[in-house]
């Protein structure tokens, strides 16, 4: 028979807090918001965007390329300097059939500055076309296609989940009840 009390017992609790009458106290309620800290993807140089690949709302890995500016010009500057290299290590060549250290010297210096030229070039050319630094959403797009894009301004809005915040603004009585790690309950109005 104390089975039969414990049910109806249950089920009596049950229908008071559907009616919202039961003697339990509701969990206090706050307000606060969401907050991201958006990560806003820019190339250092100026140009025309030649592909935008991604899209608004879309998500995407890290690793993962975000836009490209037209590198026409800068893959012929880095042709331009590959062939001052091939020309330098032609000349460092010649120099070492003289044998004289001043010319080798030379030659020698010559080389290194044009691989370090193309080098730069090359990181110059990734710049150019960014990749996505963190998995994320992609929360805006700035410019389309075809448009001249500043040096320096975001082509880009990405949000990593990571640098998502709740602020809550919690009362005073209740600050001495909030320990750090505890799980909340969230309900946001309007999303």
């Amino acid at each position: 028979m104390s089975g039969w009390m414990d049910a109806l017992a249950a089920g009596f609790a049950a229908v008071l807090g559907a009616l919202g009458l039961s003697a339990a106290p509701a969990p206090p309620v706050v307000q606060g918001y969401v907050e991201g800290e958006y990560l806003r993807i820019a190339a250092p140089v100026a140009g025309t965007l030649a592909d935008l690949p991604v899209a608004r709302g879309q998500t995407v890995a890290a690793g993962v390329p975000l836009f490209a500016i037209d590198r026409t010009a800068a893959l012929a500057e880095r042709d331009r300097l590959s062939a001052a290299l091939a020309q330098a290590e032609a000349q460092e060549t010649v120099a070492a059939l003289g044998a004289r250290p001043d010319p080798i010297a030379a030659a020698d210096q010559a080389t290194a500055m044009a691989r370090a030229a193309l080098a730069q070039q090359d990181r110059r050319l990734a710049e150019m076309a960014p990749v996505a630094p963190a998995a994320g959403r992609v929360e805006d797009t700035l410019y389309n296609v075809g448009e001249w894009v500043p040096a320096g301004s975001p082509v880009v809005s990405l949000l990593p989940p990571e640098r998502v915040k709740l602020v809550l603004f919690v009362p005073e009585p209740l600050v001495s009840r909030v320990t750090p790690g505890a799980r909340v309950e969230v309900r946001c109005d309007g999303c």
